[in-house]
C-alpha cells in the first residue's frame, strides 16, 4: 500500500495578525477528546505519527549552509506524519479530517513517498 508524507502548515502571523486565543481547559480537553478520535479512527493507516517541527533549521546545498526556512514565505511547516492509503485522495480524505486542519489558516499538504525499491 502506497505510503504519504502529511505536512502540518499554518499561516505565517504577521504584526498585524493578533495570535491565537489560548482554549480553555473544557476546550483543550475536548481538542484532546477529538484528536484521540481521529487517531483512534485511523490507527492502522498512520504509520509514524511524526510530531511537531522545531522552529530553526538549515538550508543546505552543495556549496553552502544557511539558516532557514527560507524567507518570504506565506506558510510554515509545523509538523508531519506518514500514512498508508490506497490512494492520494483517501490519505488526502484522512488528513482532512484530522483536527490538526480546523484552525484558521492550518492546512495538511499531501504527498506520495516512491518507493525506492527496483
Amino acid at each position: 500500500m502506497p505510503k504519504y508524507l502529511c505536512i502540518q502548515r499554518s499561516q505565517k502571523r504577521t504584526s498585524d495578525t493578533p495570535p491565537p486565543e489560548k482554549p480553555s481547559p473544557e476546550k483543550m480537553k475536548q481538542m484532546m477528546l477529538n484528536f484521540k478520535t481521529w487517531q483512534d479512527k485511523y490507527q492502522n493507516q498512520i504509520i509514524d505519527m511524526g510530531g511537531p517541527l522545531a522552529g530553526g533549521s538549515k538550508v543546505v546545498t552543495s556549496e553552502s549552509i544557511s539558516e532557514g526556512p527560507f524567507e518570504g514565505g506565506d506558510e510554515i511547516a509545523g509538523g508531519f506524519m506518514i500514512v498508508e492509503a490506497d490512494s492520494i485522495d483517501e490519505a488526502a480524505q484522512l488528513a482532512q479530517e484530522s483536527p490538526g486542519v480546523i484552525a484558521q489558516g492550518s492546512s495538511v499538504e499531501v504527498r506520495e513517498i516512491r518507493s525506492m525499491q527496483g
